[in-house]
């Protein structure tokens, strides 16, 4: 198939226009490529819009994943008692300390997860405190019953918190991990 009749014809027609027809095909011509731009900015922020709330989403669900590990160890350690557990501890101390700094700029200082989080550290130090005092009569160090009774007694009330605050932890992170609406 032959186009040059085709391109004579077009070329014919562009060359016997007046200019103010010129002028008026540019006049369209510029408002089509301003409005692509308008379609393409729009495009590209919203692209920018779902990678911010993908970033928040991954940085907010690595805290996430932090406190819920330091809460599974915290029961870890609790349920070891008499057991030697140094690198759970290091690990304790360590999920804490990178999560916890974090927290205030990822999410609503309103929310209960600061209050949450502050808790859980306050009941750690509880847990180890207890567990230290049963080491201590474990060994021999310590003959006071009543004391390690009351040992005991608090380790198993704070398991039983750390146990309870896993599904807390669900419920209080899940508006924030919610990847439908930016918080």
């Amino acid at each position: 198939m032959d186009l040059t009749p085709y391109i004579d014809g077009v070329r014919n027609w562009v060359v016997n226009l007046k200019p103010e027809q010129l002028s008026a095909m540019a006049t369209l011509l510029a408002c089509l490529v301003a409005i692509l731009m308008y379609f393409a900015v729009l495009s590209m922020r919203r692209i920018q819009k779902n990678r911010l709330r993908l970033d928040l989403f991954n940085k907010r669900y690595q805290v996430f994943l932090k406190v819920l590990d330091f809460c599974i160890a915290c029961d870890e350690i609790g349920s070891n008692a008499t057991a030697g557990c140094e690198d759970v501890d290091a690990k304790v101390h360590r999920l804490y300390s990178e999560a916890q700094p974090q927290i205030p700029f990822l999410f609503n200082k309103n929310s209960k997860i600061i209050d949450i989080v502050d808790q859980m550290h306050e009941k750690y130090i509880d847990l180890r405190e207890s567990l230290r005092d049963m080491k201590k009569h474990a060994d021999g160090q310590s003959s006071d019953e009543e004391k390690y009774a009351a040992a005991c007694k608090q380790n198993e009330i704070t398991l039983d918190w750390f146990e309870r605050q896993s599904q807390k932890l669900f419920d209080v992170f899940a508006p924030y991990l919610d990847f439908s609406d930016i918080r």
